[in-house]
C-alpha cells in the first residue's frame, strides 16, 4: 500500500499529513456553549460583582459570628494532599515504607497513652516511645 492509498476502513494512512496542521484547530468557532456553560459564567460574574462589593466585610463578620463555620470553608479550600519534597540528609530520606511505618505506628501508640493518661499524671515510657528512637538510629 502506497502513503496516500486508504486503509480497508477508510482511514487514511499515518504517514500522511492531518487535515490540519498543528495549533490549528478543526473548528475555529470552538464548541458552542451549552445553557448550564452560560448560567455558570452569569453567576461567576454576579457573584464576583458581589464580593467585590462585599466579600472582605462577610469573611470579617462570619471569622466573628460564626468561627465553626469559618474554619470548615477555609479548610475546605486547602488541597487533600500535599507533596512535601524529601530534605537532603534527613534520617527519613531513604526509608523504606517499612520503617516509616512503624514509625507512625509508634508516633499513634505515644499519643494514644497520652490521650490515656490522667491531665496531671506522666505516662511511663512505653514500648513504642523506646522503638522511634530505635527505628531512626538504625538508618544513621
Amino acid at each position: 500500500m502506497s502513503a496516500t492509498s486508504l486503509k480497508p476502513h477508510g482511514h487514511i494512512h499515518e504517514k500522511m499529513h492531518p487535515a490540519w496542521r498543528p495549533g490549528q484547530s478543526g473548528n475555529p468557532a470552538g464548541r458552542p456553549k451549552s445553557a448550564r456553560g452560560k448560567l455558570s459564567e452569569l453567576f461567576l460574574r454576579d457573584f464576583y460583582e458581589a464580593w467585590e462589593a462585599h466579600g472582605k466585610k462577610a469573611l470579617h463578620e462570619i471569622a466573628t459570628k460564626h468561627p465553626v463555620e469559618f474554619v470548615r470553608a477555609a479548610i475546605s479550600l486547602l488541597p487533600k494532599e500535599v507533596h512535601i519534597p524529601p530534605i537532603p540528609g534527613s534520617p527519613m530520606d531513604d526509608m523504606s515504607m517499612e520503617e516509616l511505618t512503624e514509625i507512625i505506628e509508634a508516633i499513634r501508640a505515644i499519643n494514644a497513652a497520652e490521650m490515656a493518661q490522667p491531665a496531671s499524671g506522666r505516662i511511663e515510657k512505653s514500648t513504642a516511645e523506646t522503638q522511634a528512637p530505635a527505628i531512626v538510629n538504625r538508618r544513621r
